[in-house]
């Protein structure tokens, strides 16, 4: 392993600093030792990537050591992971192979490993200007039971052996001289269930010191971090515009975040001094809970608090009152917001505001998100600006099916890469002022799909860093025509240049993305001056598009061009060289994680595919193709060829994305809709879709337990139990004649838009629905939820909602206008007995009929 972010700088940093400038006084030849006799305890937890984890005991044990009265006990309980590290300081001491690290250690279970902190201080981070640090690993405890000696020997032949690995990810600029060792970590992990460990004697033999100057000791090299606040609709760091890019915080160091190209990170629960201190020194804002108010010595670093869960949201079925007091956008308040914001609650006087869209694994069209946050946001308070937040993980409601249904996942799922990126994209250019980056696990462990996503979230922050001018301060103009269906483009444009983003349009791409043909493209542009000059931004730097004049706006021409693109317009030379610059200093880090990204994504998928119960001839074929251009990427990359680099890896990432699609397809075309088995929700649930088919085939549904869903008679129909919502004007909720599916009637959603409301509001205000009385639902039963619907609207923004519930909504689709009817499914696991409820709910303007509705289930639980 070579970086190694678990305990690198998370936990390291917060006991010793982090070091900026190292001057080297060799001392002579000394010992340290730690005999662990006095009554405190010396390891500290640093970080595991286990879910489940409880410190059972941890204290100093007399009359059990190796040698002397004293040893220190640890006993924890883990679920399923790799590793738990533990930590301790030690003097600074240089990577040399006469030093010797050792200590005893007693186990109930083996496997229990001793690891090293390496300081590399004349390499410094790209990302976050610290020095670079790796790790060491050491011998590895085999003989439960027993006493045994675990070892670091020869730790400069080590290093030398990461070199190579080092200069691959970071570059040729690695030098590992007078690197130094500053904690002795040991890997307490043993497996699923208790360990015990007992540790004595730790000693370090043959050192030379190292002397590290602290600079934040010295009040030196302490970021300062302005304080924030709005001023018209933007948010400004002093006097300068910039974009928010939240990440949740899940016990990661806040340099290693901002590495990643974070600027802000949102704690649950109130922020702490320590923490405080530490977004302070690493140059991040913090959004914490707190139930107090704000004092204006508050530092810098509190960017806001919130008073409800960050991207928390006016429920839909929430009843909107005509005036604009209840839209669905809640944060509040800046620290240097306006001092009555401070306890007023009216998500109007916010300082800023969350507009939550959920996308994937649903029935709503990834490529409309821009135009439908917009759609959300229009009427409120449009001075305060808004986030919007995008998952990096399946939907919680997803992973849980999966986690519920037995045997279904023996693996991690994750979001393919171009997702997060068009999710980032849509949002950007909506007219957001920030993104809130979701994410429930920790992102700097060492699996592959954990790396893959905070890769993914690297390259998504560098490229929103290089479009920050325009995301911070520039005017959305919104959607435009640009000549060819299978694009559509979004238009933000400041007073020197204007942003144009394209992306391909293809439909459910929320479950996964489609490949594109691989050819030239041409693009109308229709506002563009003719004396401007058009530019792309690219992962290798700005490169000129040809364009010219044309009825009805400027011809764009692009000989290659990959899922997105980012195209400027200006005839200004202050922001043209302005984005030179910033692409030119990114564009090796970028080509770096396009090569990362590639190999991972190869990696992950012939991870799914080795769980195909058929094998594709084809697909083998295209990923032999794949893993010959990703070699091909690695040695230009090597030559610092980027623009090669960008072109294999772009056409590399499309093959797996082809392969990908007609995998999904494949799988989906079983169903009614994609969203109808949680497990072809996103591309790496399949393995569970194929399994869950296995556990099904020979099985038989009991029949219907749900009265009265052939929506013939209203007064069974409400004499069963179903309910309907109130009625308000334009919306109305019956059983009519004369058009149903079968038999004489069926139901009917009617929803107008009342008076004073406008129709491009009614997509949030009207939504007549009607509610299934419970359904008793026995443990271990797969349930499948089937009718039939017909949609008209005008607008195009009707759909239905099907969701089925026990109290918390686990699952829904949405079904679009159309003349005919069509039949939904909804397929969910129960693991334990309740009741369920289904709702059908009108969003929109428009009318939809229902019929048929059943409820039948499979016992699972049976062998």
């Amino acid at each position: 392993m070579v970086y190694s972010p678990m305990f690198g700088i998370r936990a390291i940093g917060p006991l010793i600093g982090f070091v900026a400038c190292v001057a080297w006084t060799e001392t002579a030849w000394g010992d340290w030792n730690e005999p662990f006799e006095s009554p405190e305890t010396t390891w500290t937890v640093l970080d595991r990537d286990c879910h489940v984890f409880r410190m059972r005991e941890h204290v100093r044990r007399f009359h059990e050591a190796h040698s002397g009265h004293g040893c220190e006990f640890l006993r924890i309980t883990a679920d399923r992971g790799t590793f738990v590290h533990f930590g301790v300081t030690a003097p600074p001491c240089r990577v040399i192979d006469e030093l010797s690290i050792g200590m005893w250690v007693r186990s109930d279970r083996p496997g229990i490993q001793m690891l090293a902190s390496v300081v590399l201080p004349r390499s410094i981070h790209p990302r976050d200007g610290k020095p670079i640090r790796t790790v060491l690993r050491g011998a590895s405890y085999a003989d439960a039971g027993q006493w045994q000696r675990l070892r670091i020997e020869h730790p400069e032949s080590l290093l030398k052996q990461q070199e190579a690995s080092l200069r691959f990810q970071f570059g040729s600029s690695i030098d590992i001289r007078e690197a130094y060792i500053d904690m002795i970590v040991v890997n307490v992990y043993g497996g699923p269930g208790d360990t015990r460990v007992w540790i004595d004697d730790l000693d370090v033999a043959g050192e030379i010191r190292a002397s590290v100057v602290d600079a934040e000791s010295q009040g030196e090299g302490a970021a300062s971090l302005p304080r924030v606040r709005v001023v018209g609709g933007e948010l400004r760091a002093g006097e300068r515009p910039f974009f928010l890019r939240i990440i949740e915080h899940r016990g990661e160091p806040f340099a290693w975040l901002k590495g990643l190209g974070f600027n802000c990170i949102r704690i649950e629960g109130p922020a702490t001094d320590e923490q405080m201190r530490d977004a302070a020194r690493e140059g991040v804002w913090l959004i914490a809970d707190s139930s107090v108010e704000l004092s204006d010595a508050a530092p810098p670093c509190l960017l806001g608090l919130t008073r409800a869960p960050l991207g928390s949201d006016v429920s839909p079925r929430t009843p909107i009152p005509p005036t604009g007091a209840g839209k669905p956008l809640v944060v509040r308040p800046l620290v240097a917001g306006k001092p009555d914001i401070r306890s007023n609650t009216d998500p109007d006087e916010a300082d800023m505001r969350i507009a939550r869209l959920p996308l994937i694994g649903t029935g709503d069209e990834l490529d409309d998100m821009a135009s439908r946050i917009r759609q959300r946001v229009r009427g409120s308070n449009e001075t305060a600006p808004f986030v919007v937040p995008i998952p990096t993980e399946p939907p919680e409601s997803l992973v849980a099916q999966w986690a519920a249904c037995p045997g279904a996942m023996d693996g991690p799922a994750w979001l393919e890469c171009e997702q997060v990126r068009l999710l980032a994209l849509q949002a950007a250019v909506s007219g957001a002022r920030g993104i809130l980056f979701e994410s429930r696990n920790r992102l700097d462990g060492d699996a592959a799909a954990t790396r893959f996503r905070a890769r993914s979230l690297e390259a998504v922050n560098t490229e929103l860093g290089v479009l920050d001018p325009f995301l911070s301060g520039g005017r959305c103009e919104g959607a435009v025509d640009v000549g060819d269906p299978r694009l559509n483009g979004h238009v933000v444009a400041t007073d020197r240049a204007t942003l144009l983003v394209v992306m391909r349009r293809a439909p459910e791409q929320q479950f996964a993305v489609a490949p594109y043909a691989d050819r030239p493209v041409s693009i109308l542009v229709p506002f563009l001056s003719s004396s401007a000059g058009v530019f792309e931004l690219t992962d290798a730097g700005v490169r000129a598009v040809g364009s010219e004049r044309v009825a009805g706006g400027v011809l764009v021409e692009m000989e290659q061009m990959g899922i997105a693109a980012c195209l400027v317009a200006t005839q200004h030379d202050v922001a043209l060289n302005r984005l030179i610059q910033s692409t030119a200093s990114a564009r090796r880090r970028r080509a770096e994680l396009a090569v990362d990204h590639f190999a991972l994504a190869l990696e992950l998928l012939e991870r799914v595919r080795s769980r195909r119960p058929v094998t594709d001839g084809v697909h083998a074929r295209r990923m032999g193709d794949a893993s010959i251009r990703l070699e091909q990427a690695s040695r230009l990359l090597a030559m610092r060829d980027f623009r090669s680099v960008e072109l294999l890896t772009r056409q590399g990432m499309n093959v797996l994305a082809a392969v990908r699609r007609e995998m999904w397809e494949t799988a989906a075309r079983e169903f009614p809709s994609p969203a109808a088995s949680p497990f072809c929700a996103v591309f790496s649930s399949l393995p569970a879709h194929w399994a869950m088919a296995e556990r099904l085939r020979g099985r038989s549904w009991t029949e219907n337990r749900l009265s009265a869903g052939d929506m013939e008679d209203s007064a069974r129909l409400f004499d069963s139990g179903w309910t309907r919502s109130p009625e308000t004007a334009g919306t109305r909720v019956a059983v009519v004649p004369d058009a149903a599916r079968l038999g004489r009637a069926s139901l009917r959603l009617d929803g107008l838009p009342s008076e004073g409301v406008l129709a491009s509001e009614a997509w949030e205000r009207v939504r007549p629905a009607m509610e299934s009385p419970p359904i008793a639902v026995p443990r271990g039963h797969l349930a499948q939820i089937r009718g039939w619907a017909r949609v008209e609207g005008a607008d195009g923004r009707v759909a239905l909602r099907l969701d089925h519930q026990t109290g918390d909504v686990i699952a829904g689709d949405r079904i679009g206008p159309s003349s005919e009817w069509r039949e939904w499914t909804l397929y969910r696991f129960f693991p334990e007995a309740g009741a369920l409820r289904i709702r059908l709910e009108l969003e929109g303007v428009g009318r939809a009929w229902i019929d048929e509705v059943t409820v039948q289930f499979i016992d699972l639980s049976a062998p």
